[in-house]
């Protein structure tokens, strides 16, 4: 083997290892810990087949500035699809910790078939949150799905 190729080798080999810790949820990812959605149902079924669920995830700022931080919570099914998403965003004050939650509707039908909920993605940012994004989705995959 060439010392270029042992190189290349290595290098494929620490990135294996490091993508995995980057990008694990609980990690300090960007100045922040995000935790796993933690999901309960509220009411429902009602007449209409829904139930009414509290998504919630915790987040911790680690730096020394308020961070505004938006994040996308997915349901999906056992074979990684789609089912339900849900926009949450807060602001949250430096070095402190604070539970993103809304509670929503969704088809008992979907509910479900939902295997994994996971924070598909997190977008931080210095400042106010944009709340405007807020439920921006969830409505429309599930019913597309009832």
């Amino acid at each position: 083997m060439h010392r270029h190729d042992r190189h290349i080798l290595i290098a494929l080999v620490l990135l294996l290892v490091a993508v995995p810790l980057v990008a694990s949820p609980g990690a300090p990812h960007l100045g922040v810990e995000i935790g796993e959605p933690a999901v309960k149902i509220l009411e429902g079924p009602d007449d209409d087949s829904d139930l009414t669920v509290r998504i919630s995830v915790r987040v911790k700022n680690t730096t020394e500035r308020e961070l505004a931080v938006d994040l996308i919570v997915q349901g999906l099914d056992r074979e990684g699809s789609e089912l339900y998403d849900l926009h949450l965003n807060d602001a949250v004050k430096p070095g402190l910790e604070r539970t993103f939650t809304d509670t929503n509707y969704i088809k008992e039908r979907v509910f479900k078939s939902v295997t994994t909920w996971r924070v598909e993605e997190a977008t931080i940012r210095g400042g106010q949150p944009n709340n405007t994004l807020q439920r921006s989705h969830s409505r429309r995959i599930a019913r597309a799905l009832a």
